[in-house]
């Protein structure tokens, strides 16, 4: 039997109301989820990276046997801050157009 075309348009209606209060939750609870994804797709990066370029890793093992270990986390520190120096200072001039 088929249901009158008014029928099925506030069905239609219902339906699509539905899945779009379906998908908001869906969003409100994966947002939740956000920062701990973007740790998990950084920290999956960095291993791509050391993994394709082994050398850091050589390096840093042979930073922390001949420098002191205080010291070789301090030169990290030091250079991890420079680099995120540039980092930004080169988006700050990507945005500018420089």
């Amino acid at each position: 039997m088929n249901a009158p075309p008014h029928d099925l348009a506030a069905r239609r209606a219902r339906l699509l109301a539905q899945a779009q209060q379906e998908r908001e939750l869906l969003v409100g609870t994966l947002e939740r989820f956000s920062p701990a994804l973007r740790l998990a797709d950084r920290a999956v990066e960095t291993v791509h990276y050391l993994r394709t370029h082994p050398h850091w890793v050589v390096i840093a093992v042979l930073l922390a046997v001949i420098l002191k270990p205080r010291r070789a986390l301090r030169l990290a520190s030091r250079a991890w801050v420079g680099w995120r120096a540039l980092r930004s200072a080169r988006r700050l001039l990507q945005s500018l157009g420089v």
